[in-house]
């Protein structure tokens, strides 16, 4: 006897760009108790829990990204600026705006949204005048699921905003972790960043890999299918080195070093980058490039990461 199962989620899940786990199971909960509102027509109950969980988002999300969005608080009766923990929701919405998290062409449709979300008191419902039907609560779904959608694409990682190329790399903010897992593409877990444009950088971090896994550091990132990486390989010593892409999920070795790698424990990575040479340490050992046939550093475009063959950790990632 044949079975028929059906879809019922309402939301979409993806809250990998939210650093803070314990959150994650708080919106993730969330996010299901709307999919069973929803699902029975329970409009205003919809759009109460939708909207909710949107001003949490929009809460972290201006606290993640507090040093660029403080010029954007408000000032409170006596002159002084705002905290964070003192804003309303309206002032959130407008901050994320600003941040540019909210796209002009959905700003109205979601001050409206919350103050329909208002009327979970019903007098303010009676003063309102409108009624909150099941057009509005599609609407709000329609505004959760856009955001969540936008915001997955990202991570916000030691006060930067990372672009997600491909797979589904996950950022522990109270451990400091970047879990960089296996996915379905040859890039597995791809993040790039344009947040250091302009200068020379020093990179650190501790990477544990298997003996089956790699590391790939990109830098002068053009585009996906354009780029150099400095490589770091768990399966071979002789198979470090930095490569060039120049086609999607094709590279070839420019230069080789050899090192092996501590497996299943932490190897300590610095890598100084600046637009003459590539100076790395790894694990207190300076390594000697023979030819420096490598491409140099352009200062100007976005660097990255990605893992290869297997899922791997990046801890304590320092760049400046």
């Amino acid at each position: 006897m044949s079975t028929t199962s059906f879809n019922t989620a309402m939301t979409l899940k993806s809250l990998a760009f939210i650093s803070d786990s314990k959150l994650r199971q708080i919106l993730a909960d969330i996010l299901l108790e709307i999919d069973n509102v929803a699902l029975i027509g329970a409009s205003r109950s919809t759009l109460y829990l939708s909207m909710s969980i949107l001003e949490g988002i929009l809460t972290k999300l201006i606290e993640i990204n507090l040093s660029s969005a403080k010029q954007y608080f408000p000032k409170n009766k006596r002159g002084q600026q705002k905290k964070l923990e003192d804003l309303v929701f309206d002032e959130k919405i407008a901050i994320a705006k600003k941040l540019k998290f909210i796209e002009k062409e959905y700003y109205e449709i979601f001050q409206k949204m919350k103050n329909f979300r208002n009327y979970m008191h019903p007098y303010t419902e009676l003063k309102g005048g409108e009624k909150i039907d099941l057009g509005a609560s599609q609407i709000s779904l329609g505004i959760l699921n856009h955001i969540l959608n936008t915001l997955g694409e990202l991570r916000f990682i030691q006060g930067q905003v990372w672009n997600v190329v491909s797979g589904e790399p996950v950022y522990e903010s109270s451990s400091d972790t970047i879990d960089f897992r296996r996915g379905n593409t040859r890039t597995d877990s791809f993040i790039v960043t344009k947040g250091f444009l302009g200068k020379n950088i020093n990179i650190s971090f501790d990477l544990v890999l298997s003996n089956s896994g790699l590391l790939n550091l990109v830098y002068n990132h053009e585009q996906d299918s354009t780029f150099n990486m400095l490589r770091f390989d768990g399966r071979n010593e002789n198979d470090n080195g930095f490569l060039f892409c120049k086609h999607y999920a094709e590279w070839d070795y420019v230069e080789k070093f050899k090192y092996k790698l501590k497996i299943n424990i932490p190897n300590k990575i610095v890598i100084n980058c600046t637009t003459k040479e590539f100076i790395l340490k790894i694990n207190d050992e300076e390594i000697k490039f023979t030819d420096n046939k490598y491409p140099k550093f352009n200062r100007n475009l976005p660097i990255g990461f990605f893992n290869e063959l297997a899922s791997l950790t990046v801890k304590k990632l320092k760049i400046g």
